[in-house]
């Protein structure tokens, strides 16, 4: 169970509370209504959907360990890829607007997710308006996500592309505490790569190849598999790649931050 046990490799307890603390400085009061609201995690097998492309919403959900994607599919089968969602995500937020979901959830191995209520999240944000604020900063980085997928589906090369999405990864985990200075898993399939990305798998692999060839990086298909990123700035300069949509506290919303963290 890999991705279950992300978090004690690392040492992490909790990868959502390590992505608020990126936003906002976290009172005892406020880390203990997250530890709260993340008890009680419900384990999904791999290639699980967990939410259904219009069915009602079952809560908004928290990642505890494994990845989760989000993905479209067309009548016959063909599938976007939408974002991926790792330990200390927030799945769902949507739900405190509609009823009812627009896109699929899949685990893509093992995974625990913690459902809360939409009440509950409503309390939380009465009660902790800062919380509410960090957790606003999450929706607001996915959806900075959102358009750089969308540039590279539409516009990057597909070497740019994949080394783009390799090095999003690999920081997004950074920032939960869950992969090292140079190494981070590697769960996903070239499928699900290409899926995301709109490359069939034939493309990905000799892009892949492409990138260890040059001493980019490395696959380590052990098991569990993980990709060594030997040279970073090339890997970024190759991508065009600025990792500052990523970083919490340089969101929109600056001076608001820096009133909450007068504050706590």
């Amino acid at each position: 169970m890999v991705g279950l046990k992300q978090s004690n490799v690392f040492g992490v307890a909790s990868p959502l509370l390590r992505k608020v603390r990126a936003a906002i400085p976290v009172t005892d009061a406020e880390r203990e209504a997250l530890e709260a609201l993340e008890r009680g995690g419900t384990p999904f097998p791999g290639q699980t959907r967990i939410v259904t492309d219009g069915a009602a919403y079952r809560g908004i959900g928290i990642i505890q360990g494994g990845w989760v994607l989000r993905s479209k599919a067309l009548s016959d089968g063909r599938r976007q890829v939408i974002n991926f969602g790792l330990p200390g995500d927030v799945l769902c937020l949507d739900a405190l607007t509609f009823d009812r979901a627009y896109c699929d959830f899949w685990t893509i191995g093992r995974a625990v997710v913690t459902w809360r209520s939409v009440s509950e999240f409503e309390q939380l944000y009465q009660t902790y308006p800062r919380l509410a604020f960090a957790i606003r900063r999450l929706a607001v980085q996915e959806e900075a996500m959102l358009s750089e997928r969308l540039l590279s589906v539409g516009r990057r090369s597909a070497i740019e592309s994949v080394s783009h999405l390799l090095l999003e990864l690999w920081h997004r985990l950074r920032l939960a505490g869950l992969a090292g200075e140079h190494a981070f898993p590697m769960p996903l399939s070239q499928e699900i790569i290409g899926d995301a990305l709109g490359l069939s798998t034939v493309h990905v692999n000799r892009t892949v190849k492409v990138l260890e060839r040059e001493g980019l990086i490395r696959v380590d298909r052990r098991r569990p598999r993980s990709i060594v990123v030997l040279d970073a700035p090339k890997v970024e300069h190759l991508a065009g790649f600025k990792r500052d949509y990523l970083d919490l506290a340089a969101l929109p919303g600056t001076e608001i931050a820096t009133r909450l963290r007068a504050n706590a």
